[in-house]
């Protein structure tokens, strides 16, 4: 599991790799919540994990839109 770890920390992300993640991400986001049954699922599970401040796809999407490689490096670090 150690391995597993250090492996995961040491991986180098890019700009180009966040942006495209971003756009893909959003994507998804949009056609979930266009569907009335994973739009319902998704704020269930927002609600359940109190996550209250993201309850809309536009607020998701403008979360993530903030997000840097930075960000993503820190996240990695963990």
């Amino acid at each position: 599991m150690s391995k597993v770890a250090a492996v995961l920390r040491s991986v180098s992300v890019t700009d180009a790799e966040v942006k495209a993640a971003k756009k893909a991400f959003s994507h998804e986001v949009t056609e979930h919540m266009l569907n009335s049954n994973t739009k319902a699922e998704t704020l269930a599970r927002h609600a359940a994990y109190g996550l209250s401040d993201i309850m809309t796809a536009q607020s998701l999407l403008d979360a993530v839109a903030v997000a840097t490689v930075a960000d993503v490096q820190v996240w990695n670090h963990r």
